[in-house]
């Protein structure tokens, strides 16, 4: 497909485009910090090493259930990421 091109969009032209679209602000922002975390994985790294984040033991079977539950809205609950900063 040599008619295909890459550009490069700034974050913010990124994050206005989706809420153009109609994504909600919150969503897009969330994207959009997502997106740059992908193209400067260093900067998601140190804010890990800086912050000592404490893993818990969750089995994925027992996430799993807890995921479902809460999106079929058994159960309230919300995310807890780096993209909630």
């Amino acid at each position: 497909m040599p008619e295909l091109r890459y550009v490069t969009i700034t974050d913010e032209q990124f994050e206005a485009a989706l809420i153009k679209q109609g994504i909600p602000k919150s969503v897009a922002e969330g994207f959009t910090i997502m997106t740059k975390s992908q193209r400067t994985p260093e900067e998601s790294y140190a804010d890990l090493r800086a912050h000592q984040p404490k893993f818990g033991k969750v089995k994925l079977a027992d996430f799993i259930k807890t995921f479902g539950a809460v999106y079929r809205g058994e159960v309230e609950g919300r995310a807890n990421t780096i993209a909630d900063k």
